[in-house]
């Protein structure tokens, strides 16, 4: 996903005056770059493929998870084929989400020793612990615990570099029976590569990072997989539509030369962002003061922070315009998010005077999204043991986060708008000032949005003698939370809408939207006896004090 959650900083010094002024603060590379999106995750995969398959010297992978399913084995063969025809493969894992067993991870590290695999921040001394050993991690080391590296990057000979959304598992490439990610990443050439290989360094050298080695479950598991076991190996016709013959070619990019970009990444170690100048969520801020009339956010998830909502306050004082694009509880994977992000609707559509937009589990593009949607149904829906049990439908879910500021200037990276990616996740982006690349961004992003794909958040229309009794309520509620945290009112501000058939779009603030849209409810798209709604709402009333950790 980028998109924003902010801290307090000193905008005069962050905020360059041009791109001759001397102000490197923002880190903004000159020079001839060229620049294409991976849109679908069918490209991503080949893609990448490509660039492992043609790597002549050096590989270089940061992935917060990486799953033992058909995507990730597929990747891990790849890169062992790499290492054994000389390749040097750096390998960069957060310990939390790797979901691939001590004895593969001890076959892949003892392939030669141009592969390499590296931990970052272990919780414990096992690769795969118990629930005790992460429980006891969790209370004598609550921040270590919880400090992830979010960064995604791929890096192929310093000449070409991925930075995006996508981890390494199935449903990142429109590979899952159940869900599938709508995500973004950006290629890069250009002399911007040598900063993002520099960041992968500097993680990569980091105290926080150990060999796989060292883990104790890793290390037992050598001695007896590594006589027996020369490769992982995956059939591709394990991989539902995987077109082999594909992956040998250079996948057609829609490629955009550009002259102004920087790569952002958090420090490994993740200092608060008061404490730390070059935190990425500083320099958005920075980068947020220069708005003058448009911004446009897409991310996954939707919680602001106090210091959040004061930023986006002092842009509607300039009567910027904010739309987002976000999740609907029927599309997300992370209800506990929607929960939270439900606790600030009002705030969010009153006073900051969003747009929002949340995405459908099936969007009316859905083969648009996932042109791989009817080879996963019908492979889903067979009756065989290997297939996972649930509706044979494969739903997804937006996993974006990028931004458009003003038509010109545009982040697309790992950041997520919530309290963890500016104070507890690593985080890192690419930013490009081109008005060219703005205006594809938008469009993508607009599509979206559209009505066919996503529904509209407005206020709850209620009837003139209604009205002042839930106004009244509302601020009630409000002083509620603001002493106890508890969100206790059951009436919410706001619903989703879908627009009308043969009716034109119009925002909510427009005086025929009421008339041009029907209200379909707080949860559209949900199945009737999904447990979520309740969660959602238990959590929303219950747990405001849990926001920072969202």
């Amino acid at each position: 996903m980028g998109a924003l959650l902010l801290c307090s900083c000193g905008k005069d010094h962050w905020v360059p005056r041009s791109f001759d002024s001397g102000d490197d603060s923002l880190e903004v590379r000159k020079g001839s770059h060229r620049v294409a999106l991976l849109e679908d995750g069918r490209t991503a995969l080949l893609y990448r493929l490509f660039l492992l398959r043609h790597a002549k010297h050096s590989i270089r992978i940061q992935t917060f998870i990486l799953a033992d399913d058909p995507i990730g084995v597929l990747v891990m063969e790849e890169l062992v084929r790499a290492a054994q025809r000389g390749v040097t493969v750096e390998f960069l894992i957060d310990a939390m989400f790797t979901d691939v067993s001590p004895e593969r991870l001890a076959m892949l590290s003892g392939i030669n020793d141009r592969m390499k695999i590296r931990i970052y921040n272990p919780p414990t001394s096992q690769i795969d612990p118990n629930f005790l050993e992460l429980s006891g991690g969790a209370i004598t080391s609550w921040r270590r615990f919880n400090q992830r590296m979010h960064n995604k990057l791929l890096v192929v000979d310093d000449h070409v570099a991925i930075c995006g959304g996508r981890n390494i598992a199935d449903e990142y490439y429109d590979a899952d029976f159940k869900l599938n990610f709508l995500d973004l990443d950006i290629v890069v050439e250009g002399p911007l590569v040598q900063d993002m290989s520099k960041s992968f360094k500097e993680y990569w050298d980091s105290p926080l990072v150990v060999p796989i080695e060292d883990m104790h479950d890793v290390e037992a598991a050598s001695s007896e997989v590594i006589d027996k076991v020369s490769s992982p190996h995956i059939s591709e016709a394990e991989i539902v539509g995987f077109e082999a013959e594909r992956a040998h070619h250079e996948p057609l990019l829609r490629w955009h030369h550009v002259q102004h970009v920087a790569f952002w990444a958090d420090p490994p170690h993740k200092p608060e962002p008061e404490e730390d100048p070059d935190a990425i969520a500083r320099r958005l801020e920075a980068l947020l003061a220069q708005t003058q009339e448009d911004l446009l956010i897409q991310s996954p998830y939707l919680v602001l922070s106090d210091q959040a909502i004061k930023v986006f306050k002092s842009l509607r004082e300039r009567q910027v315009r904010i739309r987002v694009s976000t999740n609907s509880l029927a599309a997300t994977d992370n209800w506990l998010s929607y929960a939270h992000s439900l606790r600030q609707r009002r705030t969010m559509l009153r006073d900051l005077k969003f747009q929002i937009f949340e995405m459908k589990a099936f969007p009316n593009d859905l083969l648009r999204y996932m042109p791989n949607y009817n080879h996963l149904r019908a492979k889903a829906g067979r009756t065989s043991s290997d297939q996972p049990p649930g509706p044979p439908d494969p739903k997804l879910c937006l996993h974006t986060k990028a931004l458009v500021m003003d038509k010109r200037i545009s982040l697309v990276g790992t950041y997520n708008l919530d309290p963890r990616s500016a104070r507890l996740n690593t985080e890192n982006g690419v930013v490009i000032w081109d008005s060219s690349f703005a205006q594809y961004l938008s469009l993508k992003i607009g599509r979206d949005m559209d009505h066919a794909n996503s529904w509209v958040v407005a206020k709850r229309f209620l009837p003139l003698p209604l009205e002042p009794l839930q106004m009244l309520m509302e601020e009630v509620n409000e002083l509620v939370m603001n002493i106890t945290s508890l969100d206790v009112w059951p009436l919410r501000y706001s619903s989703l809408f879908d627009l009308e058939d043969g009716m034109e779009p119009v925002p909510p603030d427009h005086p025929e939207f009421y008339e041009r849209y029907r209200k379909v409810g707080l949860f559209p798209g949900v199945e009737p006896l999904d447990l979520k709604p309740i969660l959602v709402e238990l959590t929303r009333m219950l747990t405001g004090l849990f926001r920072p950790l969202i």
